[in-house]
């Protein structure tokens, strides 16, 4: 039940596995309000074991949060997650968290997350930390929780996600470092340990919407993207004031440029807000990289007060001839733009 759940935390190197349906509906009055307690908080006793959902669904998980640094149903995981559903969580974050803040509905860090469904509603607001990572199923598909083999010092390992849906809409304000996007916040590259984050065969259908920071990441799939995404559809409305993309917010390749993001395909209409905008059907700024595969059906409109940049594919392309590389491109949504 929703307690043995709770009662996990006691052991991060378990294995676990689900044998019936969870109702969390309780959690809404633990805690004096405060509700379920992400389980392993701390990057420094994260997740090493394994978490089986053998399909079941863990319903109404409730948390409420201005404190910690990382949130969802796991806190920091080098571990493996699969086969869960989540059904109607319902998260809040607000305020000046220590020294930033990583939220998903299954983690706050991911190693390996597969099979892995969402629905419900995050809302982070108020914030004021150095950055904030917010994603529909990870805050961070990130390298520093030591790579899915849960090993110390990992070599061309991978942090990844794979067969994920998300319908979480999310809700982010601040004045700070935002980076949000339907599966991940921030899909990250680590020179250190040479890992790639990877995301893979994934679908987000929730809304994403940023206001307030003027340094926001916001993506269908991904906020800020490092990594490699492929197979990736977005159909929810996406909106944010700085980097706006329909799968990615931001994508940066410069560091392992062998990577190809492919296959991504955005319909959800795509809105940059900030005073710079910079707001693509596809990525809102490419930095470096190669992409392959992109369509947009999505209409995308820029609002921006001083600079603003459209595009049905690319909002703004920085990469280099010999960097940067885009094939097999389509586009059939409506561009506006209006700068005042």
């Amino acid at each position: 039940d929703i307690y043995e759940l709770q009662s996990i935390q006691d052991n991060r190197a378990g294995r676990y596995m689900l044998t019936k349906d969870i109702d969390g509906v309780a959690t809404k009055n633990w805690n004096s309000g405060a509700g379920f307690k992400t389980l392993f908080n701390d990057s420094a006793l994260k997740f090493m074991g394994v978490f089986d959902g053998a399909g079941y669904t863990i319903s109404d998980l409730y948390i409420n949060s201005s404190t910690g640094k990382y949130g969802g149903l796991f806190g920091v995981s080098a571990g493996k997650i699969a086969n869960v559903q989540l059904s109607g969580i319902d998260y809040n974050f607000t305020g000046g968290i220590e020294a930033g803040y990583n939220v998903g509905s299954s983690g706050g860090l991911a190693g390996s997350v597969r099979n892995v469904q969402a629905s419900g509603k995050i809302t982070a607001s108020n914030l004021t930390a150095v950055f904030a990572h917010i994603g529909g199923i990870v805050g961070t598909n990130a390298s520093t929780v030591a790579g899915a083999s849960g090993t110390a010092t990992p070599t061309n390992a991978m942090c990844i996600i794979k067969d994920a849906v998300s319908k979480v809409d999310i809700t982010a304000s601040g004045n700070t470092n935002i980076y949000a996007g339907g599966i991940a916040g921030n899909n990250s590259y680590s020179e250190v340990y040479n890992e790639t984050g990877v995301i893979e065969n994934v679908k987000n259908e929730g809304a994403i919407s940023v206001t307030d920071s003027s340094q926001a990441k916001t993506g269908g799939i991904v906020g800020n993207n490092a990594g490699q995404v492929s197979k990736a559809e977005n159909t929810g409305a996406v909106t944010g004031t700085w980097h706006v993309g329909g799968i990615l917010g931001y994508s940066n390749n410069s560091k392992n440029t062998a990577v190809i993001n492919s296959e991504l395909h955005n319909s959800g209409t795509v809105t940059g807000i900030g005073a710079f905008s910079y707001v693509g059907g596809i990525v809102g700024q490419v930095f470096q990289g190669k992409f392959d595969d992109l369509s947009n059906g999505g209409t995308v409109t820029v609002n921006a007060t001083n600079t603003g940049y459209a595009g049905g594919i690319i909002g703004h392309n920085s990469s280099t001839n010999s960097s940067g590389s885009f094939t097999n491109l389509s586009n059939s949504g409506a561009i506006t733009g209006n700068v005042t």
